[in-house]
């Protein structure tokens, strides 16, 4: 299950969580129209829009994690 999709109940739903799919940029004092989360696609930058985030995966969707240990 991705926790970064706008909606985890069971799945995610591949959605922004930012625009909740939109692609607009829901500030309204930012001059940016593109939701700066997703770029203006509205697809979950984490999971990639399938609502299930794999960690063996992470490579075709280009997330980087930090060793800290």
């Amino acid at each position: 299950m991705c926790l970064n999709c706008d909606e985890h109940t069971f799945l995610g739903n591949g959605r922004c969580s930012h625009c909740h799919g939109s692609g607009v940029n829901l500030r309204l004092t930012s001059d940016e129209p593109k939701c700066p989360a997703c770029g203006g696609t509205g697809i979950c930058a984490t999971c990639g829009g399938e609502g299930v985030f794999n960690e063996e995966a992470d490579e075709d969707h280009g997330l980087q994690f930090l060793d800290l240990g």
